[in-house]
């Protein structure tokens, strides 16, 4: 087994077992009470805000001047991945009583929703390759 191959394994298995448990884990300390219909909303107007600034952002500026529209898109999406960073501040930020129960649970719903959304965004989004004839 190749070192590619190796750590192709332990990063699949880190994404197929380690992830899920850790917003799992997370999760759970979310107070079921705090989890309502505003706070999903207040979370799903989080994750339309953050993928129009991200991607208009990126548009605007983007990171090279060689960049395709499409390429320059494609790493806006990337940017949407920040659950596991979002998941820990607010797991610390709750902890030392600095965040109230419903924002806590908010910003887990963003944070979950918005790395969900990383995978497809960008697969929509990235540069169509063209086969060889």
């Amino acid at each position: 087994m190749g070192e590619t191959s190796a750590l192709r394994a332990i990063s699949t298995s880190a994404l197929v077992w380690v992830a899920p448990l850790f917003f799992g884990h997370s999760g759970l300390h979310i107070n079921g009470d705090a989890l309502t219909w505003p706070s999903v909303l207040a979370s799903l107007s989080l994750v339309a805000i953050s993928i129009v600034v991200k991607m208009g952002s990126i548009y605007i500026f983007p990171p090279s001047q060689g960049l395709s529209r499409r390429q320059t898109l494609g790493l806006g999406a990337l940017l949407q991945c920040k659950g596991l960073m979002e998941i820990v501040a607010a797991t610390i930020l709750h902890e030392q009583g600095m965040l109230s129960e419903f924002a806590f649970a908010s910003l887990m719903v963003l944070a979950v929703i918005s790395t969900l959304l990383t995978g497809p965004l960008f697969h929509w989004l990235k540069p169509k390759t063209t086969s060889p004839a």
